[in-house]
């Protein structure tokens, strides 16, 4: 158990940040030089000539009469010994009494703004002075060096020695402690605290009374438990032999108690307390102990300590002399009762008595004793920045390893294309600076951003970095790049309530890119501007997928019901579509289901609602990034929203599903939200309800940015009848991918007729064309965009023979989604081309004109049965593969040589052109949690076996002694892909092994089979397989194909008896071996 001990009593004046300083930076002139001074401890600090040169050289041709020391926004007094002089000499020092950080800022991180444990820092345990050169006279500490004569040495001085407990957390939602409900601000009760402490637990507690002066001055006794799971607590305090306090309190909320101790209770000057848990009838009394604090009169003694801290009581006198024994030769004094104005106190040594005269003694008084000055955690310049260009819209705060990265996601975002915004790039370490004192913690960003929105018009903020909000990393992990608020954590506490937002809105929309390096950026870069090329509009924006999962049929209905719900706005909605729905059918925890075909045809929504973990859901459709999982949606890149528990857990050590998805190069998705920890069933269907509302049926919001919509919805929410399962979904659906980006923007309609879609059919049902009078043309239309209610629109039907051209006008009216037009017309063999033209007039508004014309070009002579052309129907049939490895289809795990031989051999319906490069994707895996690595079409030979058949060779180059997955994907000339890869785990040979040759089945009757594995470095040149008959007869002689692994070879008997067989392998260089065995055949 980690236990802090501290003997500090009596802080008058303790230096929390200014109220009125909004900012934290108000103290800040940027036209002067800062040395920031990083401390953990309370001691006695002092910068030499060496330390400020090695910091900033220049600082030392300032002024030192001039220089001033800042502490969280505030000027405090400080000694610089030498300055008379107007120079700062290698004799010269700066000193000053400092201490680490107390964790009082961390108190505006929780709801309400206070904290019930005082002794716990949550980010950073390090706090800053910064030393600063001025235009006038700095804050010096005053010198006192006043008499003792006369005066009456104080008998006392009271004494508090705390154990504050810090190994556990009060919430870890890792090992299932924790809250019913669990809000991401930090919430009372929550915090750093002792062991868990169960039924069959006592806690024991020690105090001891080091050098007690028996007195009327009370021992008091204090401190604070907190519980441990949700169930009322009953927990008995007994302290000392005899006395004992009841507590009761309720789940996770902490509990303090006093109490004053009579000396009865003391047994050698030892305190002794024993927590107790209560059996009250119910499964858990789960507590912890937090801190305990004991006060009581101690003699003015130093006996084996090297700093002390002594705590006065008013004197009448105004004046108080500490005589303290066995104080360290070269002690210093300091009267650190007011922080900000430390007073340095003369020492007077006398025999074995140091004695410190103290004046303004009419009131409790502090007094620093030591004789170490600490040492500085770091001591170096800093650079406050005063450029913050007012005309900034788009933030990027991430950290110095991404810099190059986010410039080039800046530059994009300054184009035309990516919305002409004025990003400024900021880093969070250059933040805590400035907007926090020099202290580590997220209150920089959010302060940060308060600033930017009063200042500048801040539109949106990116995050690009990752984050970390567990608890027991968040203070020393190198991956916490840009920082988030609370556990679990909420990128929306970074702005929610600033300006005039509500308090659980966010001020500014912000995304994160949970990523470590420059290459994941500029892959999710690429998505991004793929996503805003007007020109890859399609009907995939119109196809949403909704998965629903539960546990038990009831909840499963339950689930799905809130789907079908939620599809209703959409099809019913602005935008209009197809919907494709996956539900639970089965009991088992999770259900395996393949989207790929789906995702791969394109959709703009994938909407998961059920049981999830970080790296898995209950509907299980995998990660996007591994190729056998089958995704290849370049170019249409869906939102993903995932309702399930942990989801979207970017903040621990997990390797999610949901960033997977965001990052997967050239797949997977383009934006996505996720709750970071619970999701319940009915606010996550409000919540769900309304943002389908917002996005599909509100024009007010159609085709906002997500980041504006999430920041929309939860305003709204905020206004309504809000309770707190409604505001934990509010702050834990985080938004990953760039808050900028509009799943939908489609403000207008946009009619689309394919170049191959409008096809003839025969008026009659079952009729030949040809021989009907009349025919139909059929116009498949889909509208990408907008649907507006009412509108009518004309069509053109132009026909053209040798001869002549005439038009006909036809009327439709607007349809959300898909709608088929037909038009009659009388057969003309002299017919040589249909030319179809939506809006011919220019009259509507439309996203694109280029979709809304088509022709189709007839030939009297293709002209066979009902339809025309016989191309019209699409090709929806997968194509299959086939797989030789060193010639032969291997079994999984196989064993292979370095450099085996791979023959791919795609199959399809229809045709397949040689010249097509990316027929097929090869992938090699190395380990489980590899990148698989893509293999160069440049290393493929790619030769056509038939019209439809196409023979795809290469070689592979592995590492001996390695395991690999072989993972290939075939594609058609339509774009259909296999529906499953071909995978095969092979095994590279490191070290030769017997030869083993083997027949089975053994005795056979429709076939034996001979096996050879050859696992060796040196293969045979030459193979014979013999069999013969108990007579001598040689009845079957062939030869066995020779690569590393298994071969085979297949023998059939003619009549039943025992046959002998006889293999000779022949090396290079005329060495042989021969085997030999039995095989029993039998009709």
């Amino acid at each position: 158990m980690r236990i802090w001990l501290l003997s500090i009593l009596f802080i008058g004046c303790s230096l929390a940040a200014n109220a009125q300083s909004r900012f934290a930076n108000e103290w800040v002139k940027y036209n002067q030089k800062y040395i920031k001074v990083s401390v953990a401890q309370a001691g006695i600090y002092r910068l030499s000539y060496q330390d400020i040169k090695n910091a900033d050289a220049s600082f030392l041709a300032t002024n030192p009469v001039n220089w001033q020391l800042f502490f969280r926004g505030q000027e405090i007094s400080m000694r610089v010994v030498g300055q008379q002089d107007g120079l700062f000499d290698v004799q010269d020092y700066v000193e000053f009494y400092g201490e680490g950080n107390d964790g009082s800022q961390d108190s505006l991180l929780y709801r309400p703004k206070k904290r019930l444990h005082p002794y716990q820092t949550l980010y950073s345990d390090t706090t800053a002075y910064f030393l600063t050169n001025s235009t006038g006279a700095g804050k010096r500490a005053v010198e006192l060096n006043n008499s003792a004569q006369g005066l009456t040495p104080e008998k006392f001085h009271v004494e508090e020695t705390v154990q504050a407990f810090t190994s556990e957390y009060t919430f870890n939602n890792l090992k299932g402690i924790e809250p019913y409900l669990q809000q991401s601000y930090f919430e009372p009760g929550e915090g750093w605290s002792g062991n868990n402490l169960t039924l069959d637990s006592v806690g024991v507690v020690q105090l001891k009374l080091t050098g007690r002066v028996v007195n009327d001055w009370p021992i008091k006794l204090d401190g604070m438990i907190n519980g441990r799971d949700n169930l009322p607590h009953s927990v008995q305090v007994q302290v000392g032999p005899t006395s004992t306090l009841p507590l009761s309190f309720l789940g996770f909320a902490s509990q303090t108690f006093q109490q004053t101790i009579t000396a009865s209770a003391l047994q050698n000057e030892q305190l002794t307390l024993r927590f107790t848990p209560v059996k009250t009838g119910y499964a858990t009394n789960n507590f912890s102990i937090t801190y305990v604090k004991l006060t009581y009169p101690q003699a003015l003694d130093m006996t084996g300590k090297l700093t002390k801290a002594f705590h006065i009581l008013p004197n009448s006198g105004l004046t108080a002399l500490l005589s303290v024994t066995n104080a360290p030769a070269s002690s210093l004094a300091y009267d650190i009762t007011d922080k900000a104005n430390c007073r340095y106190l003369a020492t007077q040594i006398t025999a074995t008595q140091t004695q410190i005269v103290v004046s303004q003694a009419d009131r409790n008084r502090t007094i620093f004793v030591s004789n170490q000055l600490a040492k500085p955690v770091a001591i170096k310049a800093v650079r406050f920045s005063s450029t913050f260009p007012k005309a900034t819209d788009y933030l990027i705060l991430t950290h110095a390893s991404l810099r190059q990265s986010a410039a080039t996601y800046a530059a994009y975002r300054t184009s035309d294309q990516g919305g002409h915004y004025t990003p400024f790039i900021v880093e969070p370490d250059s933040l805590y600076d400035q907007f926090n004192y020099g202290e580590k913690s997220p209150l920089a960003l959010r302060r940060f951003a308060d600033y930017m929105l009063t200042n500048t018009g801040v539109k949106y903020m990116l995050l690009v970095g990752r984050a970390c909000s567990y608890p027991y990393y968040v203070k020393n992990t190198a991956n916490d790049l840009v920082p988030t608020i609370g556990y679990p954590g909420s990128d929306i506490l970074l702005t929610a309530g600033l300006g005039s937002y509500p308090t659980n809105s966010p001020a500014i929309p912000t995304g994160r890119l949970n990523v470590t390096t420059n290459d994941q950026v500029l892959a999710y870069l690429e998505k991004v501007k793929q996503l805003e090329t007007p020109a890859l509009n399609g009907l995939w924006r119109k196809h949403i997928l909704h998965i629903s999962g539960g546990n038990g049929k009831d909840q499963a209905q339950s689930l799905r019901s809130a789907l079908v719900e939620a599809g209703k706005t959409f099809t019913n909605g602005l935008l209009g579509g197809q919907v494709t729905s996956f539900s639970k059918t089965i009991e088992a925890e999770v259900q395996n289901i393949n989207i790929s075909p789906q995702v791969n045809d394109g959709v703009s929504l994938i909407t998961f609602f059920g049981h999830a973990g970080p790296g898995i859901t209950d509907m299980n459709f995998g990660f996007a990034s591994p190729p056998e999982n089958g995704f290849h949606n370049q170019n249409n890149y869906p939102l993903m929203i995932f309702n399930g528990c942990g989801a979207g857990e970017i903040f621990s050590r997990f390797n999610t599903l949901s960033t997977d998805w965001l990052l997967a190069p050239q797949k997977g998705a383009g934006i996505v939200l996720a709750h970071s920890y619970w999701s319940f069933e009915q606010p996550t269907t409000l919540y769900l309800t309304k943002l389908y509302t917002d996005l599909f049926a509100d024009a007010s919001t159609l085709g906002m940015s997500l980041g504006r919509v999430q920041q929309r919805l939860n305003q709204d929410l905020d206004k309504g009848a809000m309770d707190a399962y409604v505001e934990s979904v509010m702050l834990e659906m985080i938004l990953q991918g760039d808050p900028a980006l509009s799943v939908y923007p489609l403000p207008n309609p946009d009619f689309l007729v394919s170049q191959k879609g409008i096809y003839l059919q025969s008026s009659v049902v079952g009729s030949a064309i040809k021989s009907s009078d009349s025919i139909q043309v059929v116009i498949p239309m889909a509208n990408l965009g907008k649907f507006v209610s009412g509108q009518s629109i004309s069509l053109s039907v132009k026909k053209t023979t040798a001869t002549s051209s005439t038009s006909t006008i036809v009327n439709f009216g607007s349809f959300r989604y898909q709608d088929t037009l037909t038009v009659t017309i009388a057969k003309d063999l002299n017919l040589q081309k249909i030319e179809i033209l939506i809006d011919p007039d220019n009259k509507v508004v439309e996203l694109s004109k280029t979709n809304n014309s088509a022709t189709l070009a007839i030939d009297w002579t293709q002209v066979q049965g009902s339809s025309y052309p016989t191309t019209a129907l699409p090709d929806a049939i997968s194509p299959t593969i086939t797989v030789f490895v060193n010639g032969a289809i291997k079994e999984n795990k196989a064993t292979v040589d370095a450099n085996p031989h791979v023959e791919i051999y795609l199959l399809d319906q229809n045709a397949l052109s040689a010249k097509d490069t990316s027929a097929v994707d090869v992938y090699l895996k190395s380990c489980d949690t590899c990148t698989p690595l893509k293999l160069s079409p440049k290393t493929f030979e790619i030769s056509s076996t038939s019209d439809n058949q196409l023979r795809i060779a290469t070689s592979l180059s592995l590492k001996a002694g390695s395991t690999y997955q072989l993972v290939i994907f075939g594609k058609d000339a339509a774009g259909n892909r296999t529906l499953s890869p071909y995978t095969l785990d092979l095994t590279v040979l490191g070290n030769d092994e017997p030869i083993i040759l083997r027949a089975y089945p053994n005795p056979a009757t429709t076939y034996a089979k001979f096996e050879l594995t050859l696992n060796v470095q040196e293969l045979p040149v030459e193979s014979r397989l013999m069999v013969y008959n108990l007579a001598g007869m040689r009845v079957y002689e062939d030869v066995f194909s020779l690569s590393t692994g298994k071969n085979s070879l297949l023998w059939q008997g003619a009549s039943p008896g025992i046959y002998l067989y006889s293999l000779l392998l022949t090396w290079k260089g005329g060495r042989m071996e021969t085997y030999k065995g039995k095989v029993l055949w039998q009709n």
